[in-house]
């Protein structure tokens, strides 16, 4: 029989015994709109415990205000800077990092200040409700 906390082991593993550090911590540079610059520092990586020459790339989570589910907004990002776009319009996110190279994945950094993702007018210069839009997409479906 399995040890029963295998799973939490290896999360603790994982999570503690990570040769690769985590980034700093992202910082949102610019806001247009929807979209947002996001920006951090590589992790401080120790040459002895580099063997490989492998490259870094970088996966940005986000997360909702008062959340605590990250998902991936984007993977393979090979600079420490990204460009967010079509970000959930009046949504209040946060971001972190994480660094790959090799097999090898750092833990998330801290994650950023939240963003509040301002509402987005639409091109009659109205106020976007995207609740409305799922709303009337969801009934134009039921009607057809």
């Amino acid at each position: 029989m399995p040890f029963p906390n295998s799973n939490l082991i290896n999360i603790l593993r994982s999570n503690f015994l990570a040769k690769l550090p985590p980034p700093g911590q992202p910082q949102i540079e610019s806001v247009h709109g929807a979209s947002a610059v996001l920006s951090w520092s590589p992790p401080e990586i120790n040459p002895d415990d580099n063997d490989e020459e492998e490259p870094l790339t970088y996966t940005v989570e986000s997360c909702r205000l008062h959340s605590n589910e990250w998902r991936p907004l984007r993977r393979g990002l090979p600079e420490p800077r990204c460009l967010l776009e079509d970000l959930e319009s009046g949504e209040t996110l946060g971001f972190r990092a994480v660094a790959h190279s090799g097999g090898d994945s750092s833990r998330p950094s801290q994650p950023s200040q939240p963003l509040a993702v301002p509402v987005v007018a639409s091109p009659s210069g109205e106020q976007a409700n995207p609740l409305l839009e799922r709303r009337t997409a969801n009934q134009v479906r039921k009607n057809n």
